[in-house]
């Protein structure tokens, strides 16, 4: 007997319909500090005449929970979550009656130290190709700065590679920076990491979470078709002020928070500068001309069924990423929106509204390009459920403005200016079957102005074959588009100049079809594992021409393509001591033709590997508590990333400008290279490690943390990228040391 998707999903509603004409009992689960939702908290309902009677279920990524089919009766109802004081109330039930009971938990001074380590976040960890990240998580890693930094984070994960220290691009499995979804509070910011690849406008006592998808996305999440990296920034504290102030060589910070109106409304506002520009030369062997700056406000207001937040992120970079060309990089972000939500009759209703722009320029001494896009858009979803089974629609409109000036750069681009409007919608299903299986399925269809409709349907689940303390399966699938794309001219990692706008061709569209799957286990206590294999088919891809001759300009076209590749990794997190050791192989590659591809090489299609495709990558991370003291250390190794050798030299005499004097003209000199990334760039590896050591001031008022560490502390003279036009070596940072200082109060 066949069954459609529509049968099963509608049978599957009925089915938790029918069970709901018994009482109900739903709310939000918050954090009473911040007002930010507890993921993973415990409600469970004891009924008081016959306590075999139990109902219990945990909230989801909202803080919302729903307990369904309740018999009439007197419960006991304890809401929990590890490290926070219960919540235990007493309610009584009558027959169709549908309650609601939320709760803001306060921490628990006695037991916070075990916390968020042990609650829905992991390394090891993910759901359906979902990884949470807490700003615990985030602090482990040592980086140059007192605390840490998410972008730091993201780097040690299996598939992400980040080919330098210097740019703030990263590729996950495959896909290129433009391919990732980066949100803040719901806003996506187009250019998120600062150009001194350690830093990002996320650090870690910003960081409330943040869900990470590389890959096999949800459907709450469109435009992109490679990850999605959902950042949410935490509320400031509602009642009582404080804040930090940190300083290093690369980088001075401040930190504000405190209520504007007592238990209701609070901010937290954060302002960055680089100082590296101006230390480098006091410890470095030349000065690395990189800057960066960012400012961040938000305000939120709280209440007990409801809340709103807005908030203004703004960044800003520049430097050369070679100091010794002339080119200097600029690029500017600014985003700024509200989120708002409330649980209204057992329906949980939010809407965000926000605007994103990003600007970028490449100048030179006698010319300069640019480019820029600004997005508005206005979500609206609900969220609700039909018995056990979590139903969320969505609609969606949108409005981008790009425009650039490339004239001399990439040849048929020149100065234009355009919009692009859409609108869609998504819908998704959360279906639990029996104890063990939970299947996600959903869609996205989309409406452009001058594109035909894209539906794109996916489908997540998680299957715990032994209950669910064995192992997990996990497993998704998808189509995913992406009509305004960010092209640079990946011909070497200098490339970090993005020009956004349309993909080439009629009416096309850049879309990748995912596929993973996915076991995970805990294998005895403090130790887990979990392993990831996935397949990407890629279409309509742009990217830049090749030449034989290297050349200043470039041109576009489109290539298919695809990736494979698989994720490892073991953590340990047990008391003081926490390690974890992960392995990434990607497989990518394109697949392009051009018209003098047959001329040169007797074939009009050529496949080859773009210059993010490394190939192998492990990561080890460790780090011990010893009283007030942390050590921390991080070894990366990466193999070679593609390069197109240069073969040789020739001169030409240009006879379209004038009759050259051949007899006394040498003629222009070219370099004339090899096929497309045929080379490989040699191995990367590093050891960064510090020493951290908090000292706490009398009555508990404050601390001062101090970190002392080494980047690259065996000097290993790693490559950063070959400059085919001058045959010269350019070189990631070398052995250096650092001192960090922060106060908190």
């Amino acid at each position: 007997m066949k069954i459609s998707l529509g049968g099963f999903l509608l049978s599957a509603i009925f089915i938790g319909s029918a069970g709901a004409q018994q009482a109900s009992l739903s709310g939000l689960v918050t954090d009473y500090q911040t007002g930010e939702p507890l993921v993973g908290a415990n409600v469970t309902l004891i009924n008081l005449v016959n306590e075999d009677n139990l109902f219990g279920t945990a909230t989801d990524r909202d803080g919302l929970y729903s307990v369904n089919r309740i018999n009439p009766g007197t419960y006991r109802v304890v809401i929990s979550f590890l490290g926070y004081t219960s919540k235990d109330d007493t309610l009584t039930f009558e027959s169709l009656e549908n309650k609601t009971l939320s709760a803001a938990l306060k921490t628990d001074d006695v037991n916070l130290g075990e916390v968020i380590i042990s609650q829905n976040t992991s390394a090891a960890r993910t759901e359906m190709g979902r990884q949470r990240i807490s700003s615990v998580d985030v602090s482990r890693i040592s980086s140059p700065v007192a605390g840490g930094d998410l972008v730091n984070y993201l780097q040690i994960m299996p598939g992400v590679v980040s080919l330098g220290n210097r740019g703030g691009q990263i590729f996950i499995r495959g896909g290129t920076p433009s391919e990732n979804m980066v949100m803040v509070d719901g806003a996506l910011v187009y250019k998120p990491f600062h150009i001194l690849s350690f830093y990002s406008p996320f650090p870690d006592n910003l960081v409330s979470s943040a869900d990470f998808y590389p890959g096999g996305f949800t459907s709450e999440h469109s435009g992109r078709i490679s990850s999605v990296l959902d950042v949410n920034m935490r509320n400031g504290n509602r009642f009582e002020y404080s804040g930090s102030a940190s300083l290093s060589p690369f980088m001075a910070d401040i930190m504000v928070e405190g209520p504007l109106k007592k238990e209701e409304t609070s901010m937290v506002a954060s302002f960055k500068k680089s100082l590296i520009n101006e230390t480098s030369s006091w410890y470095l062997s030349e000065q690395q001309p990189l800057k960066f700056e960012s400012q961040f406000i938000k305000v939120s207001d709280i209440g007990e069924y409801s809340n709103c937040s807005g908030m203004l992120l703004r960044t800003k970079d520049e430097g050369k990423i070679n100091s010794q060309r002339e080119e200097t990089l600029q690029w500017n972000n600014f985003v700024t929106g509200i989120k708002c939500r409330a649980l209204q009759d057992q329906n949980l209703f939010q809407v965000k509204s926000n605007i994103s722009s990003m600007s970028n320029s490449s100048i030179y001494e006698d010319r300069s390009y640019y480019s820029g896009v600004t997005q508005f858009r206005t979500d609206f979803s609900l969220s609700k459920y039909y018995g056990n089974v979590r139903a969320e629609y969505g609609v969606l409109f949108r409005i981008e403005w790009i425009d650039y000036d490339l004239t001399g750069r990439v040849s048929g681009l020149t100065a234009e200016e355009y919009n692009m409007k859409s609108t869609g919608g998504h819908i998704q299903f959360s279906i639990p079957i029996g104890d063990n299986l939970t299947i996600e399925p959903g869609t996205v269809v989309s409406l452009y102005s001058n594109y035909p409709v894209s539906l794109e349907p996916r489908v997540r689940l998680s299957y715990f074959p032994f209950g669910e303390d064995g192992g997990e399966i996990s497993a998704a699938a998808g189509i995913y588009r992406q009509a305004i794309y960010g092209f640079n001219d990946a011909r070497d990692a200098t490339g970090v100049f993005v020009t956004w706008a349309k993909v080439p061709g009629e009416s096309k569209q850049a879309e990748a079809r995912h596929a993973l799957l996915g076991w995970q286990q805990t294998i005895s206590s403090g130790f887990s594992y979990s392993m990831e294999v996935y397949y990407k088919n890629l279409y309509n891809i742009p990217v830049s021409t090749w030449s034989p001759i290297a050349k200043f300009s470039t041109d576009l076209q489109l290539a298919d393509g695809t990736v494979y590749g698989t994720d490892l990794r073991l953590e340990y997190n047990m008391g003081r001591h926490y390690g974890l050791l992960s392995y990434g192989y990607t497989n990518t590659t394109y697949e392009a033709s051009q018209d003098n591809f047959g001329e040169w090489f007797g074939e009009p299609v050529v496949e080859y590997n773009p210059s993010h495709d490394r190939r192998h990558q492990v990561n080890t991370v460790y780090s011990l508590e010893l009283g007030r003291y942390t050590l921390g250390a991080r070894w990366q190794f990466g193999s070679g990333a593609p390069f197109t050798r240069p073969l040789g030299f020739d001169e030409i005499l240009w006879f379209d400008r004038k009759f050259p004097d051949v007899t006394n003209t040498t003629g222009e000199q070219r370099v004339l290279v090899d096929r497309p990334f045929e080379g490989r760039l040699p191995t990367y590896h590093s050891l960064d490690a510090s020493i951290e050591r908090v000292f706490q001031f009398s009555n508990d008022s404050g601390s001062i943390t101090t970190k002392v560490g080494a980047i690259n502390l065996y000097n290993r003279k790693n490559m950063f990228y070959y400059d085919i036009f001058t045959q010269e070596r350019i070189n990631q940072l070398p052995l250096t040391a650092y001192i960090s200082l922060r106060i908190d109060v």
